[in-house]
C-alpha cells in the first residue's frame, strides 16, 4: 500500500515516529538479540545502531531512548510502504503447508524462498540470505521452530501478522516479562480481552462468549491456535 509525501497521506509509521514528535519508540530485546545472535545483516534495516551496536530493551519496562536502537530509517519516511500481504509471507505459508499437510513441493525449498525474500524485501541480495540459511537451515524434524523463528524475524514491519504466526506455531519461545499484568499468568498473551466498556453495555453477550472460548482470558487460545 503506497503513501505519498505529505499529510494525511503519508505512512502511518512516520506519523506516529515523526509527525507526533514522539521518541520513545525503541527496538526489542527479544529480536535484537535474536538477531545480533545470527549475525542477520537485515537489523542494520531495521534498527539503527547505539555507540556501533545494536540494543534492545526488555519489554514493559519504561526506556531511554538513547540508550536503545530506534527503528530504522524506513520508519521515518514519508512513503515506506504499509505492507498487506508480501512474497515473504506467501512463501513461508507454503513451507508451512508443505510440511504441516504434504500439499506438494519441497517445505526447506520454499523455507528458503521464504526467507531469501524477506533479505530482498529489505534491500539485501540473494548471496546474504545463502549465507544466512547456512546457519539457520531448514529442520524437518521441527518445522514450527523453524519457519516460526524466521516469520517471526520477516514480519517486523508486519507485527499482527508476526503475532498470528507466534500464536499459532508457538515459536519462537518467547518469555513473558517478569512485571507483566497477573491476568496473563506469567505467560505471553495469545488473544485480546473483551473491553471493559463492551462488557459494560453488552455483559450478557460477553459472558457467553467468554465460557463459550474457555474463559475471556489473555491466555485462551481462540479457535484457529490450537494445532
Amino acid at each position: 500500500l503506497n503513501y505519498l509525501t505529505s499529510s494525511p497521506n503519508y505512512s502511518p509509521l512516520y506519523a506516529n515516529l515523526v509527525a507526533s514528535g514522539r521518541d520513545d519508540f525503541v527496538a526489542g530485546k527479544p529480536l535484537v538479540d535474536y538477531m545480533n545472535a545470527s549475525a542477520d545483516p537485515r537489523i542494520a534495516q531495521y534498527y539503527k545502531p547505539v555507540g556501533g551496536v545494536y540494543v534492545g530493551s526488555p519489554i514493559g519496562i519504561s526506556a531511554s531512548f538513547s540508550n536503545f536502537s530506534a527503528p530504522g530509517t524506513f520508519a521515518y519516511t514519508t512513503t515506506t510502504p504499509g505492507v498487506l500481504l508480501s512474497y515473504t509471507e506467501v512463501q513461508f505459508y507454503l513451507a508451512e503447508a508443505a510440511a504441516r499437510f504434504n500439499i506438494g513441493g519441497s517445505a526447506a525449498t520454499l523455507y528458503n524462498s521464504a526467507v531469501t525474500a524477506s533479505f530482498m524485501e529489505w534491500g539485501l541480495t540473494a548471496a546474504n540470505a545463502a549465507t544466512y540459511l547456512l546457519a539457520k537451515p531448514y529442520d524437518p524434524t521441527n518445522y514450527k521452530k523453524s519457519i516460526g523463528e524466521q516469520a517471526w524475524v520477516a514480519f517486523y514491519n508486519q507485527p499482527l501478522t508476526s503475532w498470528n504466526s507466534y500464536r499459532r506455531l508457538d515459536f519462537p519461545a518467547l518469555v513473558a516479562p517478569t512485571n507483566a499484568t497477573p491476568s496473563a499468568n506469567g505467560k505471553v498473551p495469545v488473544r485480546l480481552q473483551y473491553s471493559s466498556r463492551e462488557a459494560s453495555v453488552n455483559s450478557v453477550n460477553v459472558a457467553a462468549a467468554a465460557a463459550a472460548i474457555g474463559g475471556d482470558k489473555l491466555t485462551t487460545k481462540i479457535f484457529w491456535d490450537k494445532f
